[in-house]
Order: C-alpha cells, then sequence, then structure tokens
C-alpha cells in the first residue's frame, strides 16, 4: 500500500517534467517511465515462471536492475548539473522524486518476494540484497 502512495505522492512531480519547457526535465520523465515499465515486465515475468529457482533469480535481478537505475540516475544528474551550470536545474526535487521512486520499486520487489518465495528463498534473497 505504501509504495502505491509514493508512486502517487510523486505523479505531480512526473507530470511537471513531462509538461516542462526545459528539455533536460522532459529526459527525466522518459527515464522514470522506462524503468516502471521494466520492473513491470520483470514483475510479470516472475508471475509467469512456474519453477521457484527461477522465480527468485528473476527477482533477484529485478531488484538488482532497481539499484543499478539509481545509481545511474544519481551519477548522470550529478554529471549533467556541472556540465551544465548555466541552467536552472531543481536538483533537490529530481534527487527527492528519485528517492521515493527507487524506494517504491523496492518495496514493490519485497512484497513480490513475500508472495511467491519460499521461506528459504526469502532468506537467502534478504541476504542477498542487504548492504
Amino acid at each position: 500500500m505504501k509504495r502505491a502512495k509514493n508512486f502517487k505522492g510523486i505523479r505531480p512531480d512526473f507530470d511537471e517534467f513531462e509538461s516542462s519547457d526545459s528539455a533536460f526535465l522532459n529526459r527525466q520523465y522518459d527515464r522514470f517511465r522506462k524503468r516502471l515499465i521494466t520492473l513491470y515486465h520483470e514483475i510479470n515475468e516472475a508471475l509467469l515462471v512456474n519453477d521457484e529457482q527461477l522465480q527468485y533469480a528473476t527477482i533477484i535481478k529485478a531488484f538488482a536492475h532497481v539499484e543499478q537505475a539509481d545509481k545511474l540516475f544519481i551519477q548522470q544528474i550529478v554529471q549533467t548539473s556541472s556540465d551544465n551550470k548555466e541552467e536552472n536545474l531543481d536538483l533537490s526535487t529530481l534527487f527527492l522524486v528519485n528517492r521515493l521512486f527507487t524506494q517504491a520499486c523496492r518495496m514493490f520487489i519485497f512484497s513480490m518476494k513475500d508472495v511467491l518465495l519460499t521461506q528459504e528463498k526469502t532468506i537467502a534473497f534478504d541476504k542477498a540484497v542487504e548492504p
């Protein structure tokens, strides 16, 4: 439920990115949309698989992709802000939206893990993704 609130809470920001006059913000909207579609396809793949080991691997892969996309987003925003100092970028909003988006994706994956995996695989997943 909380993940849905996170997505709902950042929806106005996505709308602002999409309708902005800034090509940079338009690209951010496209990037978030692509990340969400990718997550949807990965979770759908996990739901369609009947093999427990394959489900586990698919969910781990989805989590890794969320983490990788988060790091890449941060790196690219920092790089863009240093390259384009003359642009007035609202970095705090971008970072906040990214944080909430990433957290919602993580919670979605954790929910899927709890529903689909056995207790043994759930423990293995938790150990595999802990920092």
